[in-house]
């Protein structure tokens, strides 16, 4: 839920500095203004960034109900949603580095709060403390 706030903190930010056409300070490096204006900082009109917001409120919202609703159904809604985020975050970090051959911090930033997302769902999924396998254990049991 960490993870998934300061992502939105993040996106929020860049989707806020796209709609007001605020410049966003690239302190690290140079390239956010060549990454936040391309041909790819955009799908249908839309920042990217916005994507990002609404991918970190899911997280955050599938979490709750995983962890305190005990929902484990919302745990494969959290693994495929963070697996395809994953996939489109290492696509946008591919363009940054080799297409527009430019770094914005704050999507990289982005781009590995989904890998970290990404990788502790994984990890939780074949965890001895995993709900899912306390699920699979009682649903077993049951069977037998």
């Amino acid at each position: 839920m960490v993870v998934s706030l300061i992502g939105i903190i993040d996106a929020s930010y860049l989707t806020f500095k796209s709609f007001t056409h605020g410049p966003v300070p690239c302190s690290i490096t140079n390239g956010c203004a060549d990454v936040l204006t391309s041909q790819y900082s955009s799908v249908y009109g839309l920042p990217t960034s916005v994507f990002g917001v609404i991918f970190y409120l899911l997280v955050l919202v599938f979490t709750y109900a995983l962890f305190y609703r005990k929902k484990v159904k919302f745990f494969s809604y959290l693994f495929w949603l963070s697996a395809v985020a994953f996939l489109v975050s290492f696509a946008l970090v591919y363009i940054q580095l080799f297409t527009i051959k430019a770094i914005c911090p704050y999507c990289m930033v982005s781009a590995l709060l989904s890998t970290v997302i990404f990788t502790l769902l994984v990890i939780f999924r074949f965890s001895n403390d995993s709900p899912l396998k306390q699920k699979r254990e009682e649903e077993t049991s049951f069977v037998s």
